[in-house]
C-alpha cells in the first residue's frame, strides 16, 4: 500500500489530506474569511495558516487512524505553486519539517496540474481538453508533445477573481466565499445587461467587463434601469458566454484534427456550479466524452497534492499495479509537466 500526506495552502484555505492507494481517507481544512468588502491579504492569510496547520495535521492523522506516521506514511506532498507566496511558504515549511522528522521523500506539486490530474483520476479522462476556471486561473489547457500546453488564457484577471471583486463592491459576505453569494443573488436576476467585450481568438479579458459593470452598471441600478441581481446575472452570463466560445473553438479544432490529441474529452475545474449545463452543451454537440469536475464537489483543499504525489511516488517505487489504470497509460508519462 502507498500512503501520502498532502498539504495545500496556496490561497485562503489550508488543507491536509491523506490518500491511500487512490482513496482519500482524511481531508480536514480551515478557511480564512476576510471582513465583508475586503479580499484576503497574503500576510493575514499566512498567519491564519500558521495558527491552524498543526491542528489540521493532527486531525488528518486521527481521521486516517494513523498511529505511527513514520511507518505508515510513504511521502509528503505540498503545493509548490502557483499561489500566494506567504501562504505557500507555510505549507512548504511544514511539509519539509514532516519529511525530515519522518524521514520521507518530499514531493512538490504544481497546483494547476494537480487540479487536472485529480480530474483525470475522477473522470477517467485520458487526454482531456481542460477549461480550467478558478479563483486565480482561467485557461484552456491540453496535452501536447509530452507536456501540458496553455492554448488560451485570461489576459488580465481570472473569472473567480472578477466575480470576487464585484462581490466585494456589492459588500456581499465572504462566507462561504464571495462568488457563491454572488451566484445566489444572480438567481434572482432576469434582465440581461449588455456588457462590452472586444477580445477575439483563444484568450479572454475580463477587466473591461468588471470596470463597466462597476461604474456604468451601478449607475443603472441607481436610476432604476436594473437591479444588482440583474448585474450579477449579466456578469455570469458574460464570462460564461466568452468561455464557451473559447472552448468551442478548441474542441472543434481537435475534432477536425484528431492527430493533435487522441480524445476530445473535456474536464472542467470550475469555481461555481452555475452555467455548467450551458458549457456542457457546447462540448456535447461535438463529442459525447464530456466530464465535469466542480470545485465545490472535490474538496480542493486536499486532492491535488495528495493524488498527484501518490502517482509520482508509486511510479518511482515500481508500484504501478497499485495505482489506477490512469498511471499505466502511455499518455501519462513521467515527463508530463506544466508550461514553465
Amino acid at each position: 500500500m502507498v500512503c501520502v500526506l498532502g498539504i495545500e495552502g496556496s490561497a485562503n484555505k489550508i488543507g491536509v489530506g491523506i490518500v491511500r492507494d487512490g482513496q482519500v481517507i482524511s481531508n480536514p481544512r480551515a478557511t480564512f474569511h476576510a471582513p465583508i468588502g475586503q479580499g484576503f491579504r497574503p500576510a493575514e492569510t499566512a498567519a491564519h495558516h500558521r495558527q491552524n496547520i498543526v491542528r489540521i495535521v493532527m486531525s488528518a492523522l486521527r481521521e486516517a487512524e494513523i498511529k505511527d506516521p513514520r511507518a505508515e506514511i510513504d511521502g509528503i506532498a505540498y503545493t509548490k505553486g502557483p499561489g500566494m507566496g506567504a501562504p505557500l511558504q507555510v505549507g512548504a515549511i511544514v511539509a519539509r519539517m514532516l519529511a525530515q522528522m519522518w524521514q520521507k521523500p518530499i514531493l512538490p506539486v504544481n497546483h494547476c496540474v494537480g487540479h487536472i490530474e485529480m480530474g483525470r483520476l475522477i473522470t477517467g479522462a485520458e487526454n482531456p481538453v481542460v477549461l480550467y476556471v478558478s479563483g486565480g486561473n482561467t485557461q484552456v489547457i491540453s496535452y501536447s508533445n509530452k507536456r501540458y500546453r496553455i492554448f488560451g488564457e485570461t489576459l488580465d484577471m481570472a473569472v473567480g477573481n472578477c466575480l470576487d471583486r464585484f462581490a466585494r463592491i456589492l459588500n456581499l459576505p465572504n462566507d462561504p466565499f464571495p462568488a457563491y453569494n454572488l451566484e445566489q443573488l444572480a438567481l434572482k436576476g432576469s434582465k440581461l445587461v449588455p456588457l462590452p467585450y472586444t477580445v477575439k481568438g483563444m484568450d479572454l479579458s475580463l477587466s473591461g467587463i468588471l470596470s463597466f459593470i462597476s461604474t456604468r452598471g451601478l449607475l443603472m441600478v441607481e436610476s432604476g434601469e436594473c437591479t444588482t441581481a440583474d448585474l450579477c446575472f449579466s456578469l455570469q452570463e458574460a464570462w460564461c458566454r466568452e468561455a464557451a466560445k473559447k472552448l468551442r473553438i478548441w474542441v472543434i479544432l481537435l475534432a477536425v484534427a484528431p492527430f493533435v490529441i487522441n480524445l476530445c474529452t473535456v474536464a472542467v475545474v470550475i469555481c461555481t456550479v452555475v452555467h455548467v449545463k450551458r458549457l456542457k452543451s457546447v462540448t456535447e454537440a461535438i463529442t459525447s466524452s464530456t466530464h465535469w469536475l466542480t470545485r465545490t464537489a472535490t474538496r480542493v483543499g486536499l486532492g491535488p497534492s495528495a493524488h498527484r504525489s501518490l502517482f509520482e511516488y508509486a511510479r518511482s517505487k515500481g508500484y504501478n499495479n497499485l495505482i489506477p489504470q490512469l498511471c499505466t497509460k502511455e499518455s501519462y508519462g513521467s515527463s508530463r509537466s506544466p508550461r514553465p
